[in-house]
This record gives structure tokens, sequence and C-alpha cells, in this order.
């Protein structure tokens, strides 16, 4: 059982003391994912960022996600077809939304550019993975040298999944029985807004 993010992003920043400082940035996936990307660069002293991306879902299902948006780029991960149309429409509207989202977190209209880096690419778990998979997409077309995932908790099958997408996946616990995230925090609030503007800007 995890205590809280703050504890399980400082057992994560043990376990990633290895990897070289020269060009490593690490990036938290909103919300959560920001609070623990923060405590871990610190740990590490090297710079952080808020990886803004966001699903697309199935016109008819739309938690069922047919792809996925950065601020600048889009990619296709599912082989359901769909039309061109409807893809390319929902994918300029979460793109206006997420460069919306990351002025008002930052203040900034731009991203960090991270090609060339390593990459940590930091969330306060995995169930499914496919967002994870899908941030991992749009990473790789921004060319960072080694993308690493730091998570304390995920499923096994979702650790394989993303263990052979990236150069290396950092896990506190694995545990067979998932169904949540939550369930293995004895802590897990809610991260609004707020408190990811005031870490970002801290």
């Amino acid at each position: 059982m995890i205590n809280n993010r703050e504890e399980a992003a400082i057992d994560l920043g043990q376990k990633l003391k290895h990897l070289p400082k020269d060009k490593l940035i690490v990036l938290g996936i909103p919300r959560g994912g920001v609070l623990m990307a923060k405590i871990i660069a610190d740990q590490l002293s090297v710079p952080f960022d808020v990886v803004m991306t966001k699903k697309i879902g199935h016109p008819r299902n739309p938690e069922l996600a047919v792809g996925a948006v950065s601020m600048d780029s889009e990619v296709a991960i599912s082989k359901l077809s769909i039309p061109e149309k409807y893809f390319n429409e929902k994918a300029e509207e979460t793109r206006r939304l997420l460069r919306e989202r990351y002025e008002k977190y930052t203040g900034k209209k731009d991203c960090l550019a991270w090609g060339g880096y390593t990459v940590i690419l930091v969330d306060d778990g995995i169930a499914t993975g496919n967002t994870m998979m899908a941030t991992i997409k749009l990473l790789r077309k921004q060319k960072p040298d080694k993308i690493v995932v730091a998570v304390p908790v995920a499923p096994p099958e979702s650790v394989k999944k993303i263990s052979e997408a990236v150069d290396e996946c950092v896990v506190l616990e694995c545990p067979e029985n998932f169904s949540a995230i939550s369930q293995f925090y004895e802590e897990f609030h809610q991260v609004n807004d707020e408190e990811v503007i005031s870490i970002l800007n801290s």
C-alpha cells in the first residue's frame, strides 16, 4: 500500500538517481503526475514541465480512445474505422483546449523542447495503459534520446505493454488484483487546477 503521492515520488526519485543528469527532464501528466514530477525533479536537480495530452474518444463511445492529441501533433491508436473528418475536427478542437490549459497552467504559450533529452514521464498510476501509450507515441515525435516511465502502481499487463514501448519502466508496486489506482493509496486526494498552477509556478 502506498501512503500518498508525495512519498511515492520520493521513492521513485531514489530509483531514478542512476540516470545521467545531463539533458534530463521530468514531465508530469496532469493532474496528480505534476505534483509527483515536481518532487522527483527537485530530488534529481533537473527541470520539469507538464506534458499536455488528451485522448480522442470514439464518436459512439467517448470513453473508448481512438487517438490522442498533444499541443502540436496527434496520433491514432485504434484500428477502428472512424470518419477522417471527425478525427481531424476533434484533434483540432482538443489541441486548442490543451494550448489554453497549458497557458493557464504555466503562463507560457509554448512548452519546453525535449528533443535529445532523456525524458522521465510521471503519473500517479497506470490502469489500462492506453493514455500512457498515447503520450509515449506523441513524445516520440519530439525525438527524445530516451523515455523512462515512472509510476507508483500499475497492473502487470500494463507494465509489460509500457516496458516494451520505452527505454525503462520504473514501478513501485505491480499488483495482480487491480481495479482502480486509488485502491492502492492510503491517501489519494483529487488534485485540482489551482494546485497544478501553484506547483508549476513555484
